[in-house]
């Protein structure tokens, strides 16, 4: 029995949802800048609850919550999930280059992180949860380093809206939800709570520790790597930033392609064009959109489990 199950399932979800635009700032930027540190908080919060939504819809349909839970509407947001994880796919290759660019002086990071996301893929979905193990611990050990560091000042609060941390959790289940139920198999009603209590923590920890490091920025196309240059870490911004563009890549093709190698390589050609647009661009028009979007996927997953799981209210009984 593997002890550490329940957090490399968390890990897993955590992986897929904080890429570039994560770790970057840019979408903490997008949906939370003038807001006070509440706001962020309680996105993570939701990111918990939403995220036991899908990992017990999952555990109570042997992982495959399109044929045994959604059923009729499967098509419909098995095309949604898969849309919105390419436009996750395309920002990351983006967000690659640029890293590359400042990091390293040189093109071609789109084509090197595109090679190795898919020796991933190739290798099998467990070595994805591996790497999300090793990744987001080490994301989250830099990332508090870093706060260490700058020692930010807490900026008076500001205004607050619910609906913010709602839709921002609503966008990251587009990534997370759906892969993190097929991973649910053979789990136990516990278990479901415990990976929701360990992606609350953390999400909600890193959200929290970013806003306040780019309280400042919120307008740069990379907020963290601006304030990690400010201090002479642009090195530690960019590993920062890697780490999660990586983990993002990977979650998001595998996601939309599984294990078959010719539509993973299809769908990477046409990230790879795609991409040219730039990083900025493409977070900004349209991670708010993937806010709206996902929240018809939760509004649905939590009637399914609620309203027409008897197997759920069995468990909990």
């Amino acid at each position: 029995m593997d002890k550490f199950k329940n957090l490399k399932i968390a890990c897993t979800f955590i992986g897929s949802t904080i890429g570039a635009g994560f770790a970057s700032g840019r979408e903490i930027a997008l949906y939370f800048a003038a807001t006070s540190p509440l706001s962020p908080l309680l996105g993570g919060v939701f990111c918990g609850l939403f995220c036991y939504v899908f990992v017990e819809l999952g555990r109570i349909s042997d992982g495959d919550i399109l044929k045994y839970s959604f059923k009729k509407m499967s098509k419909f947001f098995l095309a949604l999930i898969q849309l919105s994880n390419l436009i996750i796919y395309i920002a990351m290759l983006a967000g690659s280059e640029y890293i590359f660019q400042r990091l390293l002086g040189i093109s071609g990071g789109t084509i090197i992180s595109a090679v190795f996301c898919l020796v991933c893929i190739y290798m099998g979905v467990n070595k994805l949860k591996l790497l999300n193990a090793v990744a987001v611990p080490m994301m989250f050990v830099l990332i508090v380093f870093l706060y260490i560091k700058v020692k930010p000042p807490i900026l008076p609060f500001q205004s607050f809206a619910l609906h913010t941390p709602i839709l921002y959790a609503c966008m990251n289940i587009l990534s997370g939800g759906y892969l993190i139920s097929t991973f649910a198999k053979g789990l136990k009603p516990s278990d479901s709570v415990n990976i929701s209590l360990i992606v609350t923590v953390i999400i909600s920890s890193l959200l929290v520790l970013i806003y306040l490091l780019i309280q400042d920025c919120f307008n740069m196309p990379m907020p963290m790597l601006f304030t990690a240059s400010a201090v002479g870490l642009i090195e530690l911004g960019c590993i920062i930033l890697y780490l999660a563009v990586f983990t993002t890549l990977v979650g998001s093709l595998y996601i939309i392609t599984g294990p078959d190698m010719k539509k993973a390589m299809l769908f990477t050609s046409i990230g790879l064009v795609v991409s040219v647009f730039g990083f900025k661009e493409l977070t900004d028009k349209l991670y708010p959109l993937m806010g709206y979007l996902g929240s018809f996927l939760v509004l649905y997953g939590i009637y399914q489990l609620v309203f027409k799981r008897k197997k759920y209210f069995a468990a909990i009984s």
